[in-house]
């Protein structure tokens, strides 16, 4: 400890004076972090205990945490730590503020909430959790501010610190101040790259590193002690100015050997270990054997399950604790009957200086304990990881128990417990084994981390029966699923052509689901392998079946195939035959072919099917949720979202984009991930904010070089030329782009290029090169005479039309420039109607036909606006200006600034937002129509300058 016995911080005056100013900068009202990083007993708690005191002497509310040491697999234990007891002394009525999904969302992690429990939501969605977390730190900051001090976060579980990196993307809207401390070498290397990054970007207000302290302020630190001249040395020497070692030496006060062996922590000093042993020898037996059943109980520990663990009489534990707190071994927390170690270091000296076969039996008896208590599973697998005999078939059903109830919120602590239970079940019992292996395979999978999953993969194969076909084919689709995300798509083909030559050629179910399989491939990568071939049976086995759900699922992987190979009227043909079976089955059935709408709903908006797109692939979505399948959530929400943008609902579109980069980060797995962004970069072309998809594509575009090549990694990196010409660089839009024409991809048409090619011609306009830009129109157009839809069409006109307008020839220009916004409305593709008016706008202005240009301009100014795609919305206000009109942003004014410029159905919606509902909910309950809704949020964006969802809550969450 770095605090002299008058209670002072010794040798920390420059951390001191940064922590006032971190705590002076809180009155902005915005959220920061602030990290306290050093060695083993440096100072870092008591450095944050001062923070905490400083806090609460200005008025904030101060909660605080701690990781341990023995409980990293106890998902965020911290924040429980910090927050529960708080939680648990609110009223109901505070937190019924936060809104039922939020707190039922809450509820799965503070026992203090389990009141408001609600049903478990998907194991990608852990974002909502995170988000939950975020508003409830903005509600408990409210009027006074908040200090959340998390320390020893070394040792924090990987649910925290998910929570620690979604937070530091998205800090809180509100005077929240977030200090963690750790020990650097040991902190995760995702936390550390994060907050790195939070430093770049001003969230990180300080990053205070610790070193040892001066050898006068060691001897000031120790000078209650009374010690020689020759020993004060000698401590100084021998801790190297760590605080918490010289005060443990100069407990021992006597010469000591420089010795040092490896402790618990690092390389401890051994006279440091020695001093800690001493004051344990000295205290009585019965006091000792209760601080040993703390050790086992945790840090802080209950009283009752200290002495439950130990196994001394409950009539004796007030004396003994006495006995503890005399001997400052373990000091009081504001809970009652809750004590913690003086220092992590003691409790671990004290756990490792109980024998082990004690321990079994403490861990044993404190299992027990909770059990009687009624505890949860999760509460009870620590201690029956640590104790529980090989072939205990009890113990084995509740660490399963205890992963199930964790998988959705913390999959590597879900992923600890399967593999315990696995650990506990005999080599013979293979049933058993493959039990385990198939959940434990997949969540090892939610975690990231393919190669084990796939080994896990591996080894339930060889424990499949042969005759349990199903199985087989189950674990073949998930092995050759990892495989794809991998980047290794023909050892996925492979795998499935061998398990499909063993099932020989009878149809049957299996059968037909390799074949589905194998016929989606085209949809993943740009070279297609020949055994791709093989699924092109599935609907002729689905069909011989009979089952509707099987011939769903067929016909829309045959749709991929299709289309993915410019069969535009072939994908037709499939995707109404699957159109028209999903629609026909209910839920119950269609719940286990989620592919089924995962395919069709992925290819409807290429063949300009957008509102049937947003019917199938919402349902999708819903019955992942329902169903506990988040196998195709991320590429359910990225199609989602493109397609919600392409009618218009840019608002909803950037928030539906936005749940799909979050699944994708949180997953782990570089392939998602891509495929994720590229969704978000469509919507923000599509929105016209071309600097945020510039953004985003730059990310996907790094992460793209990183992989084997696939239809996203082509597809983004096409867009990040798009945004790089709107940007003011052809010539990288040029070398992007070019490389996605007709020869460099396989298959060669696509119904996803021309918008692509599109900007392109503009790109190579912009450069003077007009033979150039007119090949490329000349594919555009060729790829829209192949594919009997309006939007090709609409794409090729307006390509068509920038090339004519760059010649000279005005009016053919906006001839063709009006065809293809009618090409659009068609469609129902709102945005890119009104885009190919302003189009037609400029070049009827360039006619000198001036009404008819602002007719044009002011209606694509109107609609723009009312979709929210405020890039493309601002572009027709320049043309406006051009002519002469002036024009008002809407949205713009109000009666005041900020919230207060809202108007009341603007507030209206803006506080359902803030309470977590959709926009079909909040039109439920206003009894207003979804795209009345989608104005109104789109109008409060942009008076308040957001564009998120999440953006607005926390606007309006401070200013209440």
């Amino acid at each position: 400890m770095a605090r002299h016995a008058t209670g002072g911080i010794v040798g920390r005056v420059e951390q001191l004076q940064a922590l006032d100013a971190v705590l002076r900068d809180l009155e902005r009202d915005q959220a920061s972090f602030v990290t306290l990083a050093g060695e083993p007993g440096i100072g870092k708690t008591s450095l944050l205990a001062e923070l905490r005191a400083r806090a609460h002497a200005r008025g904030l509310l101060v909660l605080d945490g701690r990781a341990m040491e023995f409980e990293r697999d106890v998902p965020f234990g911290p924040l429980v730590d910090a927050l529960d007891d708080h939680l648990g002394s609110l009223p109901p009525h505070r937190l019924e503020r936060l809104g039922a999904g939020r707190l039922a969302e809450l509820a799965r992690v503070f026992p203090s909430l389990a009141g408001f429990a609600g049903p478990a939501f998907l194991e990608g969605e852990r974002y909502r959790l995170h988000r939950a977390v975020r508003a409830l730190l903005e509600a408990l900051a409210a009027g006074r501010g908040l200090l959340l001090a998390l320390d020893d976060l070394h040792w924090a579980d990987e649910a925290t610190v998910e929570l620690l990196l979604h937070l530091l993307r998205r800090p809180p809207g509100a005077a929240v101040l977030v200090a963690l401390s750790f020990r650097s070498r040991q902190l995760p290397g995702s936390l550390q790259t994060a907050l790195q990054a939070a430093e770049r970007e001003g969230t990180l207000a300080r990053a205070l590193e610790l070193g040892p302290l001066s050898e006068r302020d060691t001897y000031e630190l120790v000078a209650e002690r009374a010690l020689d001249r020759a020993t004060r040395r000698e401590v100084y020497e021998l801790s190297g100015g760590n605080p918490f070692y010289a005060e443990q030496l100069a407990r021992l006060g006597t010469g000591a050997a420089t010795a040092t062996v490896a402790g618990p922590d690092g390389e401890v000093p051994e006279r440091v270990l020695a001093a800690i042993a001493e004051e344990l020898r000295a205290l009585p037996q019965p006091a000792a054997l209760l601080l040993q059943g703390g050790a086992v109980a945790g840090d802080p520990f209950e009283l009752e399950l200290a002495v439950a663990a130990c196994g001394c009489e409950a009539a004796a534990a007030p004396r003994l604790v006495d006995q503890l707190l005399a001997a400052d071994l373990v000091r009081a927390t504001p809970a009652p009957r809750r004590f913690r170690f003086r220092h992590p270091i003691v409790r671990a000296a004290v756990y490792e200086s109980a024998g082990h076969g004690w321990r079994l039996g403490a861990h044993t008896r404190a299992a027990d304990a909770l059990a009687r208590r009624g505890a949860p599973p999760s509460a009870r697998a620590h201690h029956v990881e640590r104790s529980a005999r090989r072939g205990d078939a009890a113990a084995r059903s509740l660490l399963v128990e205890a992963a199930r109830g964790a998988q959705a919120r913390a999959p590597a602590a879900a992923a600890r417990w399967y593999e315990a239970a696995l650990d506990l079940t005999p080599t013979e019992a293979s049933a058993e084994r493959l039990g385990l292996l198939i959940p434990l395979a997949r969540t090892v999978a939610a975690c990231g981390r393919l190669a084990a999953a796939s080994g896990r993969v591996q080894e339930a194969l060889e424990l499949v029966p042969d005759d349990q076909a199903a199985a087989r084919v189950e674990l073949t689709t998930l092995s050759a699923g990892i495989a794809r995300l991998s980047g290794r798509h023909r050892e996925a083909s492979a795998q499935l052509v061998s398990a499909l030559d063993a099932l020989g050629e009878e149809p049957s179910p299996e059968r037909c689901a390799l074949e589905i399989e194998l016929a989606a491939e085209p949809g993943y990568t740009t070279k297609v392998s020949a055994a791709s071939r093989r699924g092109e049976r599935a609907l002729e086995t689905a069909e011989s079946l009979g089952d509707p759900a099987l011939r769903a699922s067929a016909a829309a992987a045959l749709t991929v195939r299709a289309n993915m190979h410019g069969r535009v009227h072939e994908a037709l043909r499939y995707a109404g035959i699957a159109a028209a079976l999903v629609d026909e089955l209910d839920d119950a059935r269609l719940a286990t072919h989620i592919d089924a709408l995962h395919h069709l709903g992925g290819m409807e908006p290429y063949l300009n099917a957008y509102e049937d797109a947003i019917r199938h692939l919402s349902r999708g979505v819903a019955l992942s949720r329902r169903t506990g399948n988040g196998r195709f959530l991320i590429p359910l929400l990225k199609q989602l979202a493109y397609a919600q943008a392409m009618v218009g609902r840019v608002a909803q579109a950037r928030q539906t984009a936005e749940d799909a980069v979050e699944v994708a980060r949180l997953a782990g797995i570089p392939a998602l991930l891509l495929w994720a962004l590229l969704g978000q970069v469509m919507v923000e072309v599509e929105a016209g904010d071309f600097r945020t998809a510039g953004a985003i594509a730059a990310e996907g575009h790094e992460l793209g070089a990183t992989l084997e090549p696939s239809m996203f990694a082509y597809k983004i990196d096409a867009y990040y030329g798009w945004t790089r010409f709107e940007l003011g660089e052809p010539e990288r839009c040029v070398d992007l782009v070019h490389d996605t024409g007709p020869a460099a991809v396989d298959p060669e048409k696509v119904t996803s290029r021309p918008p692509l090619w599109e900007a392109l011609v503009r790109a190579l306009l912009a450069l003077d090169r007009r033979a150039d830009a007119t090949r490329v129109v000349e594919w555009i157009e060729q790829a829209a005479a192949d594919a009997p839809l309006p939007m090709p069409r609409c794409h090729a006109r307006r390509a068509r039309a920038a090339l004519q307008l760059a010649a000279g020839s005005a009016a053919d220009a906006a001839r063709l420039a009006l065809a293809a916004a009618d090409d659009a409305e068609r469609a129902g593709a709102r945005v890119e109607a009104a885009r190919s008016r302003t189009l037609a706008a400029r070049a009827l202005a360039a006619a000198g036909e001036e009404a008819s240009a602002i007719a044009q301009a002011e209606r694509a100014h109107r609609e723009l606006a009312g979709y929210g795609a405020n890039g493309h919305r601002d572009e027709a206000a320049a043309v406006l200006r051009g002519l002469g009109r002036r024009v008002t942003r809407q949205g713009a004014r109000g009666k005041g600034r900020g919230v207060a410029s809202l108007s009341a159905r603007e507030l209206e919606v803006a506080r359902l937002v803030a309470d977590g509902m959709s926009n079909r909910e909040i039109a439920a309950a206003l009894f207003l129509s979804e795209k009345t809704i989608e104005t109104h949020l789109a109008r409060a964006f942009g008076k308040l300058g957001v564009n998120k969802r999440a953006a607005l809550a926390s606007r309006i969450a401070t200013h209440h």
